[in-house]
Formats: structure tokens, sequence, C-alpha cells
């Protein structure tokens, strides 16, 4: 005999009762767990980006002007000298926050500061980093 607990739980209900109960509030549903779908939130940043960004934090060399304008937290001048769509460049933001060495930008003076570092420096705090790991995965597929 089945004890109510065999049963799932209703949530509009708020019950244990049957899926197929006459009187339930919800629409019969799939009850097989699904597995949690991993998005690429920075897919829309063009690879030809992601490499140039890596060039300048590996090896301090000059990404461009609009490039150089998002690292340094120039909105106005990024904005006018952003080639691609602004989709990206907002995405771009989120992926230096998130995924970059914090010290590489947010100022001209940070982005100097790197661009005068060392390579072997530049390149163990990259490679520290979570773009590394992104970059990598990325260009390999």
């Amino acid at each position: 005999m089945s004890t109510s607990t065999d049963w799932p739980w209703c949530v509009p209900c708020r019950s244990y009762h049957h899926p197929s109960n006459p009187d339930c509030k919800a629409r019969p549903r799939d009850e097989t767990p699904t597995k949690p779908v991993e998005v690429d939130i920075y897919r829309s940043i063009p690879l030809v980006v992601l490499g140039t960004l890596d060039l300048w934090l590996r090896r301090g060399l000059h990404p461009g002007d609009g490039m150089l304008a998002v690292l340094e937290n120039d909105l106005r001048a990024a904005v006018a000298r952003w080639d691609d769509d602004f989709v990206s460049l907002r995405v771009l933001c989120r992926y230096l926050w998130n995924r970059c060495p914090a010290n590489a930008y947010g100022s001209p003076e940070a982005v100097e500061g790197w661009r005068m570092l060392p390579n072997d420096v530049r390149d163990k705090l990259t490679n520290d980093s979570a773009h590394a790991v992104y970059f990598a995965r990325r260009s390999a597929a």
C-alpha cells in the first residue's frame, strides 16, 4: 500500500498526490530531472576580440583604440570607437569584470601600469585568471 509521500509534491496544490489526480491545479509535468544547461554568456564576443584581449593581457601589446578605451573605462571613447555591435561591448565589460586580472584595466593609470609590467609577471597573472581557461576552451573549439 502506498503512502502520500510516495507521490510527488504538487506546488500549486501544496500537497502530495498522484499526477493524474483530476483535482490537481497544475498541468501534468515530466518528472525526470533535468540537467542544468551551462549558458555561455560570453559567446557574443568575437574570438578575434578575445584574441586581442589575450595579447594585451599576456604581452602588453596595444589592443586597438576601441579596446583601449574599454580597458581605460572611457565609455564615450569606447562607444565612438567600437567596431562590433554594442551587445558584445556590454558583454565584454562583464567579461573583464568576471574573468580578467583586476589590475589590467579600469583607468588609464592601471592600463599603463599593466603595460609596464614584465612579460613573465603579466603571463603569471593572466594564467591565474579565469580568462586563460575560457580563452583556451573557446579557441580550441
